[in-house]
C-alpha cells in the first residue's frame, strides 16, 4: 500500500496516499443505505482504483496480450513430484494449519449468517474437509495454488451483505471457466498490488471486528486474552526475524521457526489445550475437598 515491492524498496508517499483514498472509498461504499452500492462495493472500488491508478501514472502500463485464446493446464508444470523431508515436515504443519483455519472459517461464517446448529457445523467440517483435500490434489497435479478456507470469506460477507449461496456457486464458476482463458488471466494479474492491498484492509478490517465480537462470547475471557496475547507476540515477533537467522537450523525446525503465522496458530492450540487441561484438573481437585 506504500509502493513497496519488488522494484521498490522505499515508501512512495503518493501511492501511500492513494492507497489511504482507496480505503476511505471501499469504507464509505461499503455502508451505503442503496443495497447494490453496498454488496458490491469491494468490485466498485477495485475498478474505480484500477482506473484511477493507471491514469494516475503510479503503475505501469498494462502491455497487449499476444498469445493463445484457450488453454489447458499442464500437468506437473514445475517438473515431476520429488520427495523432500524439509518440506513434507512443513506440509505436515501447513495442512494442521489449513484445518484450524478451516473451523474457524465456518464457524465465524455460522455466525456472521447467524447460523449456530452444531451438529449441522459437524457435517460442514467433514465435507469442507474431503474438498480442500480434493482441492490440494487437484492443485498439485496442475501446478496451480489450490483455494484454501480463511476466515477473511466471514469479512467479505459481512463486508458486502451478500448471505446467498447461489452467488458464490456462480462466481466459482466465471472463475474456473476464466482460468481456461490466459488473456482473461493476464488482465486480472495487471492489477496493481497497492489497490488490491487497500481494498482487503477493509476486509481484513472487518474480519478482526468479528473477531473481537468472537473473543465476547467467550465466558473465560482472561484465558482466552492469554492464549491470544502469548501466541500473537510470538508469531509476529517470529515474523520480523530475518530468513537468513535460521540458516543453521534443521529443516524441520525451521520451517516451523521461519513462519509466523504456523508457529503462532500452533502455539495458540497448545496453550489453549494446556489450559483447559489445567482448569479442569483444579475443578477436580475442588470438588475432590
Amino acid at each position: 500500500m506504500f509502493g513497496i515491492g519488488s522494484e521498490n524498496s522505499k515508501i512512495d508517499l503518493s501511492v501511500g496516499i492513494f492507497s489511504l483514498g482507496i480505503v476511505t472509498l471501499t469504507f464509505y461504499l461499503s455502508r451505503q443505505r442503496i443495497k447494490w452500492i453496498s454488496q458490491y462495493s469491494i468490485l466498485l472500488s477495485l475498478a474505480a482504483g484500477w482506473i484511477l491508478f493507471s491514469l494516475s501514472g503510479l503503475g505501469k502500463t498494462i502491455q497487449p496480450y499476444h498469445g493463445p485464446l484457450f488453454a489447458m493446464p499442464d500437468f506437473f508444470a514445475f517438473g515431476q513430484p520429488i520427495f523432500d523431508s524439509g518440506l513434507a515436515i512443513t506440509a505436515v504443519f501447513i495442512t494442521f494449519l489449513l484445518i484450524t483455519n478451516m473451523i474457524a472459517s465456518i464457524r465465524i461464517t455460522g455466525q456472521v449468517l447467524e447460523k449456530t446448529d452444531k451438529a449441522e457445523g459437524h457435517l460442514h467440517y467433514r465435507a469442507s474437509g474431503f474438498t480442500a483435500g480434493i482441492n490440494q490434489l487437484l492443485g498439485g497435479i496442475f501446478s496451480a495454488i489450490g483455494s484454501v478456507p480463511i476466515s477473511g470469506a466471514a469479512g467479505f460477507i459481512a463486508t458486502t451483505g451478500i448471505t446467498r449461496l447461489l452467488p458464490f456457486i456462480i462466481s466459482s464458476f466465471i472463475v474456473m471457466g476464466s482460468s481456461f482463458i490466459p488473456g482473461v488471466m493476464y488482465l486480472f494479474a495487471a492489477l496493481p498490488a497497492p489497490v488490491g492491498y487497500s481494498v482487503t484492509f477493509v476486509i481484513f478490517a472487518n474480519m478482526i471486528a468479528i473477531a473481537f465480537a468472537e473473543l465476547e462470547r467467550e465466558q473465560d475471557k482472561n484465558r482466552t486474552r492469554t492464549v491470544i496475547g502469548v501466541s500473537l507476540m510470538a508469531g509476529v515477533g517470529t515474523m520480523s526475524i530475518p530468513g537468513e537467522a535460521f540458516s543453521d537450523v534443521p529443516a524441520a525446525l525451521n520451517s516451523l521457526l521461519n513462519n509466523g503465522l504456523i508457529l503462532g496458530t500452533l502455539i495458540a492450540v497448545l496453550i489453549d489445550q494446556f489450559t483447559l487441561a489445567k482448569e479442569k484438573q483444579t475443578k477436580k481437585e475442588n470438588l475432590s475437598k
